[in-house]
């Protein structure tokens, strides 16, 4: 009587065991996979590809004949990822600052671009910094209370091709004080006589064929605004075009 009591008793527990382990091993190859999964986010990277230009750079000439300098530039840079690691602002800021309040030194497009900025030499208005990492500041602008940076395309301006509309730009005061912008439109013009210095534009987005003093009253006679310009190349042509990034004061 006994032994068959134990022997039922035996049998209910053989499952009971079996479904423990069961369990138990299920939890361990869960365990491992969380574990493998927790590695692998740990140990991906993503490569970054920071562009280099072969090219050589091509005079610099004055496009317009109401003195808007071309950015005149060899290479569009073709779509890939620049490297982004930029200084925190408040570092960016001390690094630049003159002590100058009238003077811009500084430009800083979160994510993008930590540019100094610097002045053309009196009634230079064709020049354009040679160093990466910089952009000129366009004295005909001023006289219109706008703030237009010039750049090549195959130095600091091609950070330009990666900034959208609604991004945020900063612009650095030699007195440390800051001014936000936010970019309202992008906009590509094609050259139609590429050796003319009174050459018309044609805008890209709409097809409108516009003249010089009509592209720059565009942009430069809007006061307050900030705007980016560096050229376009195409099929080997370096004045091929001009691309403009119009930013909104921020109040």
């Amino acid at each position: 009587m006994n032994s068959t009591f134990t022997g039922k008793k035996m049998l209910l527990f053989i499952p009971f065991v079996i479904i423990v382990f069961f369990v138990f091993s299920r939890l361990q190859t869960t365990q491992a996979v969380d574990s493998e999964s927790y590695t692998i986010q740990k140990t991906t990277q993503i490569a970054e590809i920071v562009a280099t230009s072969v090219s050589k750079e091509t005079e610099v000439v004055s496009a317009f004949p109401v003195n808007i300098a071309s950015v005149s530039t060899l290479v569009k840079p073709t779509p890939t990822s620049f490297s982004t690691i930029l200084p925190p602002l408040d570092e960016f800021v001390h690094e630049v600052v003159d002590g100058q309040a009238g003077d811009v030194c500084g430009l800083y497009v979160p994510g993008i671009a930590a540019l100094k900025v610097v002045q053309q030499p009196q009634g230079n208005l064709g020049y354009i910094d040679q160093h990466d990492g910089t952009a000129t500041q366009f004295q005909s602008a001023n006289d219109f209370g706008a703030v237009g940076l010039l750049a090549h395309n195959f130095l600091a301006g091609r950070n330009f091709f990666r900034i959208k509309p609604g991004q945020d730009m900063i612009l650095v005061n030699g007195d440390g004080s800051i001014h936000h912008y936010h970019v309202s439109r992008i906009a590509d013009y094609q050259r139609l006589s590429p050796t003319d210095i009174r050459s018309d534009f044609l805008e890209l987005a709409s097809n409108q064929q516009l003249s010089a003093d009509q592209v720059f009253g565009k942009y430069y006679r809007n006061a307050h605004h900030l705007i980016l310009q560096t050229c376009i190349d195409n099929d080997g042509d370096p004045d091929w075009g001009v691309r403009f990034i119009d930013g909104d004061p921020v109040q």
